[in-house]
């Protein structure tokens, strides 16, 4: 069961933003703060003391005292599958784990740290998923986290934070499980995540996001990236109706209505009844309309389905990272 466990911070640190997720019922807030240059590449911090001052500087600014934290980690810094075992104790079950990933992880597996949670059980077999994690990576998470005062105590894959918020939203609704497709418009790249009955099934990643539009203004203004996102974030002297970003909206449409072309015909029965959108390029007002029209699907904020009572201001905020509020229900 996904379900707050005490006040846990969560963090999602992306290419661009840093989102935190803290508090709990309708008091529960995501503060997110812009990141300097040059401490994450593609998904991976590559600077990660000046990541852990620059998160302390945010939480100090944000007032949110330190205390336990969850880290979201993004696509392609792990390993999970979904697989089914023979009954077995939790004892042969941890031994047997690092087999699982015998076609994933060809250096030495005991370099990695393993996980699961068991899906099903019928007393024959257990239905798990399973994740593997990079010992180093997860001493550089712990060591970071401790130098800005936080105690880590979850390192939760992307695609398992929206788990938990689909768990949460299923549980608390007392609505059926049903088939989910959300649609994250990153900085740098786009992922649309399947689940059937509100379990993760599979994600396809696209190589553009917001940044390809701040590109391309970039270098048609002649300004700096920088000023380039700003004026899309604003819409400044209605930049976003320019020809060239339309060009855009349309390629990642197209791009995002094949995949999905491509799922509902390897799944005819799906039970996928709407798009749920997050993320920073979802504020795109252009690019949203243009994926509606391209998809014929119904386009809805993943905000709700965030359950954090009443709030709806609060509430709405969550749209930038459901994965950071995702990383708190673990």
């Amino acid at each position: 069961m996904a379900g707050i466990r005490g006040r846990v911070i969560g963090l999602d640190i992306g290419n661009y933003r840093l989102k935190v997720s803290v508090g709990e019922g309708s008091s529960a807030r995501i503060v997110a703060a812009r990141l300097p240059d040059n401490l994450v590449k593609n998904n991976e911090i590559v600077a990660y003391e000046a990541m852990s001052q620059f998160i302390k500087e945010i939480l100090k600014k944000a007032k949110i005292s330190s205390g336990k934290c969850s880290i979201v980690m993004p696509g392609g810094l792990y390993h999970l599958r979904r697989t089914k075992v023979a009954a077995m104790t939790v004892g042969q079950l941890k031994v047997n784990l690092p087999y699982e990933f015998h076609d994933y992880i060809s250096q030495d597996t005991d370099s990695y740290v393993y996980d699961y949670s068991v899906l099903g059980n019928d007393g024959n077999e257990l239905d798990i998923m399973t994740a593997a994690l990079q010992k180093d990576r997860m001493n550089r998470m712990e060591r970071m986290c401790r130098e800005a005062g936080l105690k880590l105590t979850g390192i939760v894959p992307d695609v398992l934070c929206l788990q938990n918020v689909l768990e949460r939203y299923i549980q608390s609704t007392g609505a059926e499980s049903k088939d989910f497709v959300l649609l994250d418009i990153g900085h740098v790249s786009t992922t649309l995540y399947f689940f059937r009955d509100g379990i993760y099934e599979i994600s396809r990643d696209m190589s553009f996001g917001g940044d390809s539009l701040s590109q391309k203004v970039a270098d048609e203004t002649g300004v700096d990236i920088h000023i380039a996102q700003l004026n899309i974030e604003k819409n400044q002297n209605d930049v976003l109706k320019n020809d060239n970003l339309v060009e855009i909206y349309e390629s990642i449409a197209t791009e995002i209505n094949r995949v999905l072309n491509f799922y509902n015909y390897n799944n005819p029965g799906n039970k996928i009844e709407c798009i749920y959108f997050c993320g920073g390029g979802s504020h795109v007002a252009p690019l949203m309309q243009t994926i509606t029209n391209t998809t014929g699907m119904a386009m809805r904020s993943v905000n709700e389905l965030i359950d954090i009572g009443k709030n709806s201001r609060s509430r709405a905020d969550f749209a930038a990272s459901p994965q950071a509020f995702g990383a708190t229900l673990q």
